[in-house]
């Protein structure tokens, strides 16, 4: 059963599991207490609900901001192997592996996050980034127009971003 996950107005996390609830059942709600490592407290919750695609996405996450980029990479491989067609987890991924410098593996990963959900903007921006930052601008401006005509408000980012000067300075630029 995947966990549904918020945000408390002190900016505590909250995950409670979906609310239809039959009469008699009781609900849980697992907090993220400010004070609590958040990779132990989402390590706990993958124990409860081991099929739960976002609960090792968040798992990954917090395992990346501590800088345990091989653990991030592991919980965030078992996302997208839980739910191939989660975006999100695909994002994140390739996050990862850019941090690890896998770049190809980084680009196939914003690839298919942006195919799986062409509306999801940072999945075209990391993804049009980093074919321009590979020295492949034909590649960006390829992914670059995909994603202007799946997200239209990328246009701004795309004529003002200092990661795309070099894309804008060369001759395909006018054409996308």
């Amino acid at each position: 059963m995947p966990f549904h996950t918020g945000v408390f107005g002190n900016g505590t996390i909250y995950l409670t599991p979906p609310a239809r609830v039959p009469d008699g059942t009781r609900a849980y709600v697992y907090i993220l207490d400010p004070h609590e490592d958040p990779i132990s407290f989402y390590r706990r919750l993958v124990l409860l609900e081991p099929q739960d695609a976002r609960l090792y996405n968040q798992l990954g996450l917090a395992q990346l901001q501590a800088g345990r980029v091989a653990d991030a990479e592991a919980s965030l491989g078992r996302a997208v192997q839980l739910d191939y067609g989660f975006a999100e987890g695909h994002l994140n991924l390739g996050r990862c592996y850019e941090m690890q410098g896998q770049l190809d593996s980084a680009a196939a990963a914003y690839r298919a996050a942006a195919e799986l959900d062409p509306e999801l903007a940072a999945a075209h921006r990391q993804l049009v980034v980093l074919l321009t930052r590979l020295g492949q601008p034909e590649h960006a401006l390829a992914a670059l127009t995909t994603a202007l005509a799946a997200v239209p408000a990328l246009r701004t980012w795309a004529e003002e971003d200092d990661a795309l000067a070099a894309l804008r300075a060369g001759p395909g630029w006018p054409a996308a």
